[in-house]
């Protein structure tokens, strides 16, 4: 994980807070609104200290956030240090109910690749169910 200023840490976590709140049905408007800074947000989820801060980035992330995220959402799932950041990585990647329209990234080898290695059985465990459910012949 790359280490980030103090001061970048502070804004990442005031800008998260300022909109972790949010509740699911004014995630459009926000989305539209372009009122969230997604590569602020984008850095927070690879680079912040706190892992809750991660977890709260990568949720904006998971709803305001399409594609550019990808990266960010691979990089937590199969490296952040924390089962819950990497479970949630895993949920933005396969929840389309959380997006404006489907990611269009094939993630399914990330995933298998977290099924067969990550160090924490739930994290396994959810990764083989979202396995199932995006292609049960990838098991």
């Amino acid at each position: 994980m790359a280490t980030i200023d103090p001061t970048l840490c502070e804004q990442i976590q005031q800008h998260a807070l300022r909109y972790i709140a949010t509740p699911s049905s004014q995630f459009a408007g926000l989305r539209a609104s372009g009122q969230v800074d997604l590569p602020l947000i984008r850095l927070g989820a690879s680079a912040h200290p706190n892992p809750k801060v991660r977890w709260q980035c990568l949720t904006l992330l998971d709803h305001l956030d399409g594609d550019e995220a990808v990266p960010v959402f691979l990089d937590a799932l199969l490296g952040d240090p924390v089962p819950r950041v990497r479970r949630h990585a895993l949920h933005a990647l396969v929840c389309h109910r959380c997006k404006e329209r489907p990611l269009c990234t094939d993630v399914v080898p990330s995933i298998v690749e977290c099924a067969e290695t990550d160090d924490n059985p739930k994290v396994r465990r959810q990764a083989r169910e979202a396995l199932v459910r995006l292609r049960p012949e990838a098991l």
